[in-house]
């Protein structure tokens, strides 16, 4: 899912019965929250360094 996260979004965020899910935001690539089961969530961020490895 994309979305233009937010502290009000992320608030509506309920999990789900998959393990858990991501919701990427629409702005800055490769930022998103994470959403488990148990319904913690975490924010991530991806990015790729100079010798194009991912992080």
């Amino acid at each position: 899912m994309k979305a233009l996260i937010t502290n009000s979004l992320v608030a509506k965020l309920q999990p789900k019965d998959v393990k858990q899910y991501d919701v990427w935001d629409t702005k800055l690539p490769g930022f998103h929250v994470r959403v488990q089961r148990n319904g913690r969530k975490f924010y991530r961020c991806l990015y790729r360094r100079k010798n194009k490895v991912s992080r």
